[in-house]
């Protein structure tokens, strides 16, 4: 919590102290806790509310100008805006403007690419936009394992395989599920009924 605590008092929320004086007036329809030194705060009905950030002395350091809330995580928040996403950081400096039709999760900050959305289907871009996987998969994840998994098909039907951060078929995408185990070494793939194990090494030697 970063030393504030967010309370909630006739409606609105505020931020307490660890000695529970209050620091930030109960005055926002909509409170966070602290991450990064930032607090996303919302104010509006539901539907139309706009959310933006106070540090914590309760100043408001980025206007209230954005569709929904989202914290700061290293640094760098995932922000909407007229229904299109981008990222700024924590002084509001735009690091993507908000033009971006972009699923969930879909920022890789860290390999500076972006999930894109094209006619119902997920590709990747990076932030300059040139295009390094095109939009062919029904959905892309796993920005912090080695490989990304890719889905093929629809939302109730669809077969799973694995791909380099630049596009490489490791895994063909006929399988029913896949998945890491906890070292990130190691990975499952299941198809009819039946699990096999492989090592993250071993694939990367394959041609």
């Amino acid at each position: 919590h970063e030393g504030r605590d967010c309370r909630c008092m006739e409606g609105k929320w505020g931020y307490v102290d660890r000695l529970h004086r209050e620091v930030v007036p109960y005055m926002y329809d909509h409170a966070s806790d602290f991450n990064d030194g930032r607090a996303c705060v919302g104010l509006g009905e539901r539907g139309n509310r706009k959310y933006g950030y106070i540090d914590r002395d309760g100043n408001v350091v980025i206007p209230l100008i954005y569709d929904k809330p989202a914290e700061f995580i290293d640094g760098i928040a995932y922000v909407t805006k007229d229904g299109k996403h981008g990222t700024i950081d924590k002084d509001g400096n735009e690091i993507l403007p908000c033009i971006y039709e972009v699923p969930w999760n879909g920022f890789y900050h860290e390999q500076r690419r972006i999930c894109f959305v094209e006619n119902g289907k997920q590709g990747m871009k990076d932030y300059d936009g040139s295009i390094i996987i095109p939009a062919i998969y029904h959905e892309i994840h796993g920005r912090k394992d080695p490989y990304l998994t890719v889905r093929i098909g629809e939302k109730d039907n669809y077969k799973e395989g694995l791909i380099t951060h630049n596009g490489k078929t490791v895994i063909e995408a006929n399988h029913s599920r896949i998945g890491w185990c906890s070292d990130r070494k190691h990975f499952f793939c299941c198809a009819d009924g039946c699990c096999e194990m492989y090592v993250v090494e071993d694939c990367a030697a394959m041609p």
